[in-house]
């Protein structure tokens, strides 16, 4: 996409062994599209279950401001993530693959069970995935699709 990023201008602070939440903030701040689909998605519940929802919007929104000044804190971003994967409360190495995992899959849940209109649904779509494979013989060169 031609489109540019609104969230590269700003940093994120590392709280202590955090660069791959960073790396993984960073890499999703400059999909534009997604970006813009989870700040435009509206949560319909506002009990708790939509934290995690409400914190990535915060560091988004936080990125994209060009008049802030100083990198950006992750804390209640790790914080709520902690809460429902406890690997990572502690500020030891983890691996961004996983993190990111984590991270997008617990988005996925919260706006599945919580969104209202087109903007979450959106949102939704760009955060579902399907994983499809495959085995092709070597011999005789026959695909099989594994389920």
């Amino acid at each position: 996409t031609s489109q540019r990023s609104p969230c590269l201008g700003r940093g994120l602070q590392n709280l202590g062994n955090t660069c791959y939440i960073n790396a993984v903030l960073q890499a999703l701040a400059a999909l534009p599209e997604l970006s813009s689909a989870l700040r435009a998605a509206r949560p319909s519940t506002h009990d708790g279950r939509t934290e995690l929802w409400g914190c990535m919007g915060d560091v988004l929104r936080e990125l994209s401001d060009d008049r802030a000044r100083g990198p950006v804190s992750p804390w209640k971003l790790k914080s709520a993530v902690g809460r429902s994967k406890p690997q990572y409360n502690s500020f030891g190495q983890q691996d961004a693959h996983e993190f990111f995992l984590a991270l997008v899959g617990s988005l996925h849940d919260e706006l599945r069970d919580s969104i209202d209109g087109d903007e979450g649904k959106a949102a939704l779509g760009l955060l579902s995935s399907q994983l499809d494979n495959h085995l092709t013989c070597k011999d005789c060169n026959e695909h099989h699709k594994v389920r």
